[in-house]
């Protein structure tokens, strides 16, 4: 038997008939499709119902108790309330301090330079480091060191 064949034998079993399952998953995208607002969403918002409206097939086609399936679903939509939120993944990264910005203190020119020498004026942290959450470099987006 073939590595595909195994592959397809073992899905076959856990997701039920490929067949059935992508008769199930194109009706529920449809409506899905065909609803008001879907233009609307934007494009991960749309692939993530497409994605879960798949799991959903995958749950009423196949194993019901595989918990994988639910998993995924509840990751798509937790991605989208992620973005939505600008949480998880898509939470704001803290400003690292650089050389070129902020208000760094500048050592004397000549001097000899290490990071240490370089440090933020509002925080006191060091090159290289992140900010302290209330240092106004920190919350300014304009300053992105």
């Amino acid at each position: 038997m073939t590595q595909v064949r195994q592959t397809l034998n073992e899905r076959g079993g856990r997701y039920g008939r490929f067949d059935r399952h992508a008769m199930r998953a194109r009706y529920i995208i449809n409506i899905i499709e065909s609803g008001d607002n879907f233009q609307k969403l934007a494009p991960d918002q749309q692939h993530a119902l497409c994605y879960i409206a798949d799991k959903i097939a995958r749950i009423l086609e196949g194993d019901p108790d595989y918990t994988d399936n639910w998993h995924d679903i509840a990751g798509y939509a937790t991605l989208i309330e992620d973005r939505l939120n600008g949480t998880g993944l898509y939470a704001p990264t803290t400003p690292i301090v650089q050389a070129s910005q902020c208000g760094l203190a500048k050592p004397a020119p000549g001097s000899i330079v290490r990071a240490s020498d370089h440090k933020c004026t509002e925080c006191f942290a060091i090159l290289g480091d992140a900010h302290a959450p209330d240092c106004k470099y920190n919350q300014d987006p304009a300053h992105s060191g």
